[in-house]
């Protein structure tokens, strides 16, 4: 939103947040059908044009500058979205667990978040099956698992995937997880081979400490746009809580 300003002064430009209130839950839904329902919903609320960047509450984008003066620098690519979408996919840094020392997180990072789209029309989760694929090469950290027990219990017993897998054999082998023995869960991932191959510890207090400890060894690069690599996308979940 701009102010109209003075001859000699720039646009001043204001952020808007706008909170959304709406009944996501529809009796009978898949808890994935919902999930997804719930995204096209926040689409809709926000209009169309732009990018559209969906960021759950466990996600971290530090140095957002970075991503911004990207996405800027490419609007060439929001010309007629519905004949030319294109959605961009970034690395997530996912913390799998936490102690008073530090987080355990899944090395290296292969795992891979659907994040920005010029065309939101979602089909499953955050991924639209329209359009190609430009792989980015920015960090977006996911707290994901590195909470406390109740709330894993919480959550893994309502999110979209709760039906994916055995969610309980799986959260007892999360319990297990500590200092001694986490370098033992290789290739870990509960749907998809080769995603989670190994844990690797970072020491921090918290995770505001984490955030900026890893922002200081895994610095957000400049990015490249290469139209070479972008690919029709295949409809694959890859992400986990």
């Amino acid at each position: 939103m701009l102010s109209r300003p003075a001859s000699n002064e720039r646009p001043r430009i204001y952020a808007k947040i706008i909170f959304y209130k709406d009944i996501f839950f529809i009796e009978g839904m898949q808890p994935m059908e919902l999930e997804t329902r719930q995204r096209n919903m926040m689409a809709e609320k926000m209009g169309s044009g732009g990018w559209h960047i969906q960021m759950d509450g466990d996600e971290y984008a530090y140095d957002f500058g970075v991503l911004a003066k990207f996405l800027k620098g490419n609007k060439f690519l929001l010309k007629n979205p519905a004949k030319n979408p294109f959605n961009f996919q970034v690395n997530f840094v996912t913390l799998f667990k936490h102690n008073a020392e530090g987080f355990f997180v899944i090395t290296p990072f292969d795992e891979k978040c659907m994040l920005i789209t010029n065309n939101p029309q979602y089909e499953y989760a955050r991924n639209t099956n329209k359009g190609r694929i430009l792989p980015l090469d920015f960090y977006l950290i996911h707290q994901s698992w590195a909470r406390e027990e109740s709330e894993i219990s919480e959550k893994i017993n309502n999110w979209g995937h709760k039906n994916d897998f055995d969610t309980s054999t799986f959260l007892n082998s999360w319990k297990t997880v500590n200092a001694d023995n986490y370098k033992t869960f290789i290739d870990f991932h509960p749907l998809y081979k080769g995603i989670w191959k190994e844990l690797s510890f970072f020491p921090a207090k918290n995770i505001d400490e984490f955030i900026l400890s890893f922002s200081k060894k895994y610095p957000q690069q400049k990015l490249n746009l290469n139209l070479s690599f972008t690919k029709k996308i295949k409809m694959r979940i890859r992400s986990l809580f």
